[in-house]
């Protein structure tokens, strides 16, 4: 059997939209949390729901499905401005298992498909996209991986989500422009996380500790470009200034971690 690509959900989700509505369907992971139908069901989950008793496949979509049908339904024109505004940042690879994968992934059948070259990666600290994404008065902010809630909610904050100078809605975009695996945040959470590794693989699959609050930094530092004043929390402080630096390891003519 030879290799194969898999889309996972949201390419399911995708392709359903674009079977019932025509055109391009794009599927994308918003925030980390309990979205996703149990395995394969549990107390808590409401007969009715759509998916309900379905293998996990077909009950992902429907689920999902629901949603998208209930969001066109009282759906309704958007007018106002349209921007984007994109950014860099680098995080230093401290979780063992990624960097790990990095090294010598490919030994083992774990390819990595990610540049090991500059300025992507350089020693051992990997380069990464954020983004912001204004349409109307809905905020949407990349994160660059499987991002936690909390970058939502600190973006939301900053930049006065609800109030008359801010966007109505803050929506958090995973998986944007790169897959570095999850972006615990806060950083406090990742003590926890880690003690749960026997059951949850999030520690496993996470750069450093510190990237998510970098991410959720990086995203509110790039606001203004999109027509939306801040309020940056003290705790971003050190992110600002080492992003302001811009990136002077990019000009290190060197590559990342790589195994022969």
């Amino acid at each position: 059997m030879g290799n194969a690509v898999d889309g996972d959900w949201p390419a399911f989700l995708g392709d359903a939209m674009a079977a019932k509505y025509g055109g391009v369907g794009i599927g994308m992971e918003g925030a980390n949390g309990g979205t996703q139908p149990c395995r394969p069901d549990c107390s808590f989950t409401r007969p009715s729901n759509p998916g309900y008793n379905e293998d996990r496949f077909h009950a992902i979509r429907d689920n999902y499905m629901a949603h998208v049908t209930d969001a066109l339904t009282h759906s309704f024109p958007v007018t106002g401005p349209v921007a984007a505004a994109t950014g860099y940042i680098r995080e230093a690879l401290t979780g063992p298992f990624v960097a790990a994968l990095f090294l010598a992934g490919k030994h083992f059948g774990i390819n990595l498909m990610r540049s090991h070259e500059n300025p992507w990666m350089v020693g051992q600290s990997v380069r990464t996209v954020v983004s912001d994404i204004r349409i109307g008065n809905v905020l949407f902010d990349g994160t660059p991986g499987e991002g936690y809630a909390a970058i939502r909610s600190g973006v939301a904050a900053a930049v006065g989500e609800g109030t008359s100078g801010g966007p109505k809605l803050v929506v958090q975009l995973g998986l944007a422009n790169d897959q570095l695996g999850y972006l615990i945040a806060p950083m406090s959470y990742a003590i926890a996380v880690a003690a749960e590794a026997a059951v949850n693989d999030n520690i496993l699959f996470n750069v450093s500790p510190s990237i998510g609050d970098h991410v959720m930094c990086a995203d509110i530092a790039l606001a203004p470009a999109v027509g939306y004043a801040t309020s940056s929390p003290p705790t971003c402080a050190p992110y600002t200034v080492e992003d302001a630096a811009g990136d002077p390891i990019a000009n290190v003519p060197v590559g990342g971690v790589s195994a022969p």
